[in-house]
């Protein structure tokens, strides 16, 4: 007899496929019930050891700003002569003054003997005198010591540390002379921003957390032992957190979930083979055999089944571009913070000796010397802030596409002569260096195509890292001409400190500032260098660097060399270049300048030459009193004012007034700006901050018609 074959029809087999998912499905249940209550377990454990990490790298971060405050201090020559001439005056000035720039309640300073020196509190300690004797030896050995000690008043959090001079920062080369002690209150107002900051509720115990009665799954709990100077624990401070994971609301959707999933199958059974079991057919023979008849079908059922090759593409670009992105923002904000907190200072450096000085000005009693003196540094800072500024400026230009080069022709003889005069007068005259300028033994005395104002500012720059890196030796520089290559080669050699090898990879980029630990700090922002490779690369050359450490660096830049001759532009009255007059020509000068203190200044430098000033605040009273004023011999016009800006007067008085000199004043020089002051027929521009030498050279120039050089 022949055997029947047993086959099963697709109901049959959804059938059999049905059963089988509910046993599988009645199997996920239970994996999934015994997964809720395993997942519960693990999420307490994980939330209670991220509970502790965030505590600790929370508690330490408190700490940070007395940390860093107990570290400047305490390697500071003014504070070692305190110790041995005892000055109330600068303590309060100078010391004490840490109480209100941070959150600190007590400093305290100790001679060698453990005789308190000076001390200041806040009102919230009424303690003095309260660190105890066998904590200083402790500080002497260690250099600094972090304890907490309980006081009426509460808690306090105290560091010590040990005085020496600003040349020994280890703390291994002198003796101390004296010990600087500084602490804070663990108060209320403590604890809440702690609770502010952790999300936690955050109290002192001397008990342990784990007898507390909180149930197991309504709360975390982390704690910070606070331990005396003899490591004895005092008490601690505790974090909780409450924690709900809702399980109870899970294990239910569980239940409804397998209700739906009998009732839905049921429906799904129907659909299955016209919605599902065809198409996926469809994607096997496509898949399988490359059936092209299978794709049309494919394309011609309704839904997303046409379209899922196209939205797994799509979804795996996205996915590569966020993940790019969230590099790119990562990396920025770290190149942000790191860039802000250089900025910070080297702003807030000028700004105090500005601020300072000032203040000191309007003390009677000072000195005519010292009143000098102090001007003479206010406007040395002034200078310093300026400079900060116009690099930001300069950087954000670049990254903005804002600068092209400004080509013309330039004598490379006299232009590196005339670097080398005003660079050699600012080299500090303590410093015991050889400067010299390398020109070639055969003159180059053809002109060449380059942006002679950011040819300046790229040997400038060099030459300025090469002077602060070089106390003695020599720094040399000159160019060559490479005809052959069709190339300028300029070099900047010196031979200070140089450059570790390693650094020598950053020295380019933009914020990096080598602070080696056997290399001597410098200031600055770190865009120097930055802002002469982009300017160099802008111009299509390359620069390089080779260097040693301890033996010296020589810097290296290519230009091309081009011959062809371009058109220049609005001149910018950056120098004194006239002749003096023994006329005497008096003017009537008019300033359009809408902010008082700049007008007020203007207004001083033009008066002391004896000139007449008058005011416009603002473009429209410009050009009405330039139209109604005819005895006005020229205007000095700022270009950003309200109601008219600078721009739209000069042209309004240039239709009735075409031969009126005037002269842009400006903070901001861009191509663009250089281009609409020209279009606008503006005589020349000065740049903020105002030069009063550049201010009286084009009012001479303008008064007297005497021709430039």
């Amino acid at each position: 007899m022949r055997k029947k074959n047993i086959s099963f029809s697709t109901y049959k087999k959804l059938i059999v496929l049905t059963v089988i998912l509910t046993g599988l499905f009645s199997v996920l249940f239970i994996s999934l019930y015994y997964y809720i209550n395993r997942h519960e377990s693990q999420v307490n454990n994980d939330a209670k050891e991220q509970l502790d990490n965030q505590v600790n790298i929370l508690f330490e971060l408190k700490s940070e700003p007395l940390l860093s405050t107990i570290m400047d201090y305490t390697f500071w020559d003014d504070f070692v002569d305190f110790f041995n001439n005892p000055d109330a005056e600068w303590f309060d000035g100078s010391v004490a003054t840490v109480i209100d720039f941070y959150d600190i309640d007590y400093v305290a300073v100790y001679n060698l003997d453990k005789e308190l020196i000076r001390s200041q509190s806040t009102s919230n300690i009424a303690s003095e005198n309260y660190i105890p004797p066998s904590v200083f030896p402790l500080i002497n050995k260690n250099r600094f010591l972090k304890f907490f000690i309980l006081l009426p008043e509460g808690v306090m959090e105290v560091m010590g540390a040990t005085v020496h001079p600003s040349n020994d920062p280890e703390k291994t080369k002198t003796e101390p002379s004296g010990y600087f002690v500084i602490s804070r209150l663990l108060d209320k107002e403590y604890l809440k921003n702690l609770e502010q900051i952790s999300g936690a509720t955050v109290y002192l115990s001397q008990n342990d957390p784990a007898t507390n009665k909180v149930g197991h799954h309504e709360a975390i709990t982390a704690t910070i032992p606070l331990f005396n100077w003899d490591h004895k624990q005092i008490t601690r401070i505790v974090f909780s957190r409450p924690i709900n994971i809702h399980s109870d609301i899970i294990k239910n959707i569980l239940y409804l979930t397998i209700i739906i999933f009998f009732v839905n199958l049921l429906v799904i059974l129907f659909f299955f083979k016209k919605w599902i079991y065809k198409p996926l057919s469809l994607i096997k023979r496509i898949l399988g055999k490359k059936d092209k008849k299978a794709l049309k079908e494919l394309k011609k059922i309704p839904g997303e089944f046409g379209h899922i090759g196209e939205l797994f593409d799509k979804n795996n670009k996205q996915n590569e571009a966020l993940i790019k992105a969230k590099n790119k923002a990562e990396e920025g904000d770290r190149l942000k913070m790191a860039f802000l907190t250089n900025l910070s200072h080297e702003i807030r450096t000028p700004m105090n000796a500005v601020l300072g000085f000032s203040d000191l000005l309007k003390d009677p009693g000072i000195s005519k010397k010292e009143r000098l003196d102090y001007i003479e540094i206010i406007g040395k800072s002034g200078e310093n802030l300026v400079l900060i500024i116009d690099d930001l400026i300069e950087m954000s230009k670049i990254d903005s596409d804002q600068i092209a080069p400004n080509y013309a022709p330039v004598n490379l003889q006299d232009t590196l002569r005339e670097i080398y005069d005003s660079v050699k007068i600012t080299i500090d005259k303590n410093k015991q260096v050889d400067f010299q300028l390398d020109l070639p033994k055969i003159p180059f005395e053809k002109e060449v195509m380059v942006d002679i104002t950011k040819l300046k500012q790229i040997i400038t720059n060099l030459l300025t890292n090469a002077i602060k890196f070089t106390d003695h030796g020599f720094i040399k520089f000159g160019y060559t001409v490479d005809t052959l290559k069709n190339k300028l080669v300029f070099t900047v050699e010196d031979s200070g400190q140089g450059i570790h090898q390693d650094d020598q990879k950053l020295i380019f980029d933009r914020f990096s500032k080598l602070e080696h630990k056997s290399s001597e700090f410098k200031s600055g922002l770190g865009l120097g260098l930055a802002i002469s490779k982009a300017y160099v690369e802008m111009m299509g050359g390359d620069l390089s660097l080779q260097s040693e450490f301890k033996k010296g660096s020589t810097f290296t830049f290519t230009l091309p060399l081009r011959f062809d001759k371009l058109n220049g532009n609005v001149p910018e009255i950056s120098h004194v270049n006239f002749v003096e007059s023994n006329k005497k020509s008096i003017g009537s000068i008019l300033v359009a300048e809408d902010d008082n203190i700049n007008f007020l200044l203007v207004n001083k430098l033009i008066k002391s030459k004896n000139h007449n000033v008058i005011r416009a605040a603002n473009g429209l009273e410009a050009v009405e009193i330039c139209l109604n004023t005819p005895e006005i011999d020229m205007v000095l016009m700022d270009i950003k004012m309200p109601g008219m800006n600078g721009f739209e007067a000069t042209k309004k008085i240039k239709t009735s007034r075409p031969d009126l000199p005037i002269i842009a004043h400006t903070a901001f020089v861009s191509e663009e700006i250089k281009a609409e002051i020209k279009e606008a027929g503006f005589y020349g521009y000065l740049k903020k901050p105002l030069q009063k030498e550049l201010l009286f050279n084009i009012i001479n120039e303008i008064l007297l018609r005497i021709p430039k050089n």
